[in-house]
Formats: structure tokens, C-alpha cells, sequence
């Protein structure tokens, strides 16, 4: 299930641009929708719509919009989204893997974002290619891919 409040979304859109898994045109458009719906909304939703798809104008417009913290419901979203293109494009293996590793372990706005701590492991994807899990451990990018993608499974929701 898709979260359906602003705050939420706006967290997702966040990561998902900063990390690069979504274009401005993208956020400006979810924006835009959002406007039409309300009968008034943020300024910060009028800054995106306004922004032109400038990626710096939009990254602080959703950074005050967002929640310091990731609830499971909107994780599993995440983690439905992250499924999808990992499923699209076995190339995506390391972006995604960096980004779920950046939102359980490093955090989001400078604080641990998950409002859960999530019972499956993640590993890290270096960029020279070293698989760190959570136990120090060999693995093939494919054995990784498989141990990604059960992750993404597992906390996705049914309809992804």
C-alpha cells in the first residue's frame, strides 16, 4: 500500500532524489498532483512545482517537508520501489544496496531513520567491489543480488 500522507511521500521523494532513483520532473509532477487535490497547501509544495526540476530547489523544498524517521509501512514502500528496479535492472544492484545501507545504518537528516529495526540483515556494496555484511563474510554479486532482493521481499509489501 502506497503511504498516502504528504509528509511521508515527501520523505520517500527525498531519498529516492537524492539518491538518484527519481528525476525532478518526476517530484515537480507528485507535486503538482498534490496541489490539485488540496484546497490549500505548503509553500513548499508551490517551491517545488515552481523549481523548473532544479534538483537543489526541490532536495530543500521535500527536506522540509519530510519526517526525521521512515515508519515500516513507508520502508516496505521503499523497499517495493527498490524491488521494482532491482527486478528491472540487475545493474542497479550496488545504488540500491548503498541506499538501503545509508537509510538503515548511516541515517537520514543526520539521526537513525527507521522508526523499526528491521529482523533481515543488509549487506554493503562497496565501489571497489568488496561485499561487507553484517558479518564479515565472502559473497558473489549474484549471491549478493539474492540476499538484496530476499531483503527487498521481505519488507516490500504483497502488492509490489
Amino acid at each position: 500500500m502506497t503511504p498516502t500522507d504528504l509528509p511521508t511521500q515527501a520523505t520517500l521523494h527525498h531519498l529516492l532524489i537524492r539518491e538518484g532513483f527519481t528525476s525532478g520532473a518526476e517530484v515537480v509532477a507528485w507535486a503538482d498532483g498534490w496541489i490539485l487535490r488540496l484546497d490549500s497547501w505548503s509553500e513548499e509544495l508551490t517551491d517545488i512545482s515552481l523549481s523548473g526540476g532544479n534538483g537543489g530547489k526541490i532536495l530543500s523544498a521535500l527536506g522540509r517537508l519530510a519526517l526525521p524517521t521512515l515508519s515500516q509501512q513507508a520502508f516496505g514502500h521503499l523497499c517495493g520501489l527498490l524491488l521494482a528496479r532491482l527486478e528491472a535492472d540487475a545493474g542497479e544492484l550496488s545504488a540500491v544496496n548503498s541506499l538501503l545501507w545509508r537509510v538503515h545504518y548511516d541515517g537520514f537528516h543526520g539521526v537513525r531513520p527507521l522508526e523499526f529495526e528491521p529482523t533481515v540483515g543488509l549487506c554493503w556494496f562497496h565501489e571497489w567491489e568488496n561485499l561487507i555484511p553484517d558479518c564479515l563474510q565472502d559473497m558473489t554479486p549474484d549471491e549478493l543480488r539474492r540476499e538484496v532482493t530476499d531483503f527487498l521481499r521481505f519488507y516490500a509489501p504483497p502488492a509490489s
